[in-house]
């Protein structure tokens, strides 16, 4: 069985790559009511090299630098970005799963995710390994 971390990437994995960033390119300045499926022409993210495409797609949509935007009211942030990935046609949990952690590593804000009005639940358990982290860091919790 092949593997992208054995084998590196081949020319399945770089067309798959080259599509996500086709499609980038057409969709920058479009009404984001008009992007469609992100899975049409990359894939559906069933396996690791789309997924992939499709979660940095989303994560540039919605790092557009303002001038390429079509309006400010329009402008793409994180939650209609990972919403979109979201509600994909394919995997759509681990497109988003992928497109979530990029976007949110990208913000130097705290509570980047609340602040833009979503508010991540978890399980139990989860909750508490990330409450437990946070306290181990310097400072309030914020890692500068």
């Amino acid at each position: 069985m092949s593997s992208v971390l054995v084998d590196g990437l081949n020319d399945d994995v770089v067309d798959i790559l080259v599509a996500a960033a086709e499609t980038l390119d057409r969709l920058i300045g479009m009404d984001p009511a008009e992007y469609g499926d992100p899975c049409v022409d990359i894939g559906e993210g069933w396996e690791s090299a789309s997924a992939l495409a499709l979660g940095l797609l989303a994560a540039d949509l919605a790092t557009v630098p303002e001038d390429q935007k079509v309006t400010p009211d329009e402008a793409w942030k994180g939650p209609q970005a990972l919403a979109w990935a979201a509600t994909s046609n394919g995997d759509s949990d681990s497109i988003a799963c992928i497109a979530g952690a990029l976007i949110g590593a990208a913000q130097s804000a705290p509570d980047y995710w609340r602040s833009g009005g979503l508010t991540p639940r978890f399980e139990p358990r989860y909750t508490d390994a990330i409450a437990a982290a946070s306290n181990r860091l310097p400072g309030d919790g914020v890692e500068s």
